[in-house]
């Protein structure tokens, strides 16, 4: 075999490498090149050998990488900023693709209020932005009595940057944005510069403001009703994120949860909504925030900052009682990061009895709604997933299936949370509150012929009647309560009602309640509980009714 020469250290022979028997060249000619480029590598040298085999591999795992990470081999930025078609109104998981359709995969960056922590940002994984946007007031030249100012970003006495300056940089960076408006002179410039570059804003937009203040706060909130007008008519293709001032109480009553409901449904609003809670004070008040979740069609934002108190298991309860595409968690990382790994892991974390509590709750699917026609105005039955609000006396809430009951069966338990809450300035009158009827008719609204009724009065007076035989709890028995649970139990001709209160309404789901009364009647022979159907409503409507978690078993 003929022998190539070389300068240097000869290579020795050229190992052959037998050709393709193919018709065509194609073939061939690979073979000549491939046999050209194993002669030129075996004539380096040996340590070049070796450099050139090591970045060969490396490459390769850098190939790697970046398919993993981009999910393919266009990079992650161009996929998302190339459909011009996208509004600030996207969904993040529609968005962030890597969230693999879970709002807990969402990551955050929380107060991003200074150059450093905007710069840590940009460069870490994080997946939404989170700024607290000021107003920053400035003399007027032409003596004006308009308001004249720019936004900035963080406190006036502080900032660093104005919103313009921030935004220059964020907004090509592939991540979404929370401008949570801590004025609302701020509001109306700051969607002006968003608008006026509309044509670029291919990622998710909040605009945040806490409208309502929160039980114990020492900050004023933001006009809702002018925040929720700004934000629709100005800017109706980004989202809207609103919430409460820093609660100091430790939970969200129901008095929070309709004012907010009530502010939200006065605005004819089309864009995405997300109820933004803190995390220490949610965690008493799931059934609260799920209902108006529920109500208004909007998802959950749980913020924490590091001095939070909210735990793992306090996350994992409330991940399990909202929607996994609906719920997000602007938290630390490391907790985020312990959240993530047990997400779906409940077992570990809670005994029997808890998981129990976890699983059953009010299913709105067992229960008929009935409202009145003619009186539909001031009659309203407000129904979600985990609890019922009533408003109105022709407001009733039926169980679909009728319960039987003969002497050898089993108790028949009836058990919830009941809530009831002035909506008149005028003085309580006795026996003014929600009523639960155990009702052998099946025909008109409810009434005490043919059944019993368990009265849980805004004054405090709980109350069981059966035709002519009424049993009363003095009113300081339970006196100031306006929350109860109960469990009305039926076992032959017997019928008991136990009732708990807790010290404060706003942590009814904390199971911190106290045994306060019980009740036991005999039923009369005129009234047999042996097929009987549970009603629910209201006997005025000066008041509203809650019932939380319902169950019959």
């Amino acid at each position: 075999m003929s022998q190539y020469r070389f300068k240097g250290r000869s290579p020795g022979p050229v190992p052959h490498i037998p050709l393709k028997k193919e018709e065509g060249i194609r073939d061939k000619d690979m073979n000549v090149v491939a046999r050209i480029c194993l002669v030129g590598f075996q004539s380096l040298p040996k340590p070049m050998r070796k450099y050139l085999m090591f970045q060969m591999v490396l490459g390769m795992v850098l190939l790697f990488i970046w398919y993993r990470f981009n999910h393919g081999f266009v990079p992650k930025y161009w996929k998302k900023h190339s459909n011009s078609g996208l509004r600030p109104d996207i969904s993040l998981l529609e968005y962030f693709p890597e969230a693999k359709g879970d709002g807990a995969n969402i990551q955050w960056a929380h107060g991003i209020i200074s150059k450093k922590k905007l710069w840590e940002a940009l460069n870490s994984d994080a997946m939404m932005l989170q700024t607290d946007i000021y107003f920053k007031k400035m003399e007027s030249l032409t003596g004006n009595s308009s308001v004249v100012g720019v936004p900035v970003i963080g406190h006036p006495s502080f900032s660093e940057m104005t919103f313009e300056d921030w935004f220059r940089q964020v907004k090509s960076s592939g991540k979404g944005l929370k401008l949570d408006f801590k004025d609302l002179n701020a509001v109306q410039p700051t969607i002006q510069m968003l608008q006026a570059v509309k044509e670029e804003l291919h990622l998710p937009i909040w605009l945040s403001a806490e409208i309502l203040k929160g039980h114990g706060s020492r900050v004023d909130p933001i006009d809702g009703n002018a925040f929720l007008d700004i934000c629709s008519k100005n800017m109706p293709t980004a989202a809207i994120s609103v919430g409460w001032t820093k609660n100091r109480l430790k939970g969200y009553s129901w008095q929070d949860v309709f004012q907010m409901f009530r502010l939200i449904m006065s605005h004819n609003l089309v864009q995405p909504m997300t109820i933004s809670v803190q995390g220490d004070t949610m965690r008493y008040s799931v059934p609260q925030i799920k209902w108006l979740c529920d109500m208004t069609d909007t998802d959950l934002l749980v913020w924490a900052g590091p001095q939070s108190s909210i735990t793992l298991r306090d996350l994992l309860r409330i991940r399990h009682k909202f929607r996994t595409t609906g719920a997000s968690f602007d938290i630390p990382n490391i907790l985020h990061r312990d959240f993530i790994k047990e997400k779906s892991n409940l077992a570990s974390h809670f005994n029997k009895d808890e998981m129990d509590a976890l699983i059953q709750h009010f299913n709105s699917d067992h229960w008929n709604s009935i409202l009145d026609e003619i009186t539909a105005n001031s009659n309203k039955l407000y129904l979600g997933s985990q609890a019922v609000v009533f408003k109105g006396e022709r407001s009733v809430l039926i169980w679909k299936q009728t319960i039987s009951h003969g002497p050898g069966n089993a108790a028949v338990v009836t058990t919830g949370i009941a809530h009831v809450l002035s909506d008149s300035d005028e003085p309580n009158l006795p026996e003014h509150g929600l009523e639960i009827y155990l009702q052998t008719t099946k025909e008109g609204f409810p009434n005490e012929s043919g059944g019993v009724r368990c009265l849980f009065s805004l004054n405090g007076d709980i109350v069981i009647s059966a035709s002519s035989v009424p049993i009363k709890i003095a009113k300081s028995v339970i006196q100031n309560q306006s929350c109860f649970k109960f469990a009305i139990s039926v076992s032959g001709n017997v019928l008991s009602l136990q009732v708990y209160t807790v010290s404060d309404c706003r942590r009814t789901s904390d199971g911190n309640w106290k045994d306060a009364s019980s009740l036991t009647m005999d039923l009369p022979k005129d009234i047999q509980l042996s097929s009987y159907r549970i009603v629910v409503r209201m006997n005025t409507s000066k008041v509203f009714g809650i019932l939380e978690d319902l169950r019959v078993r």
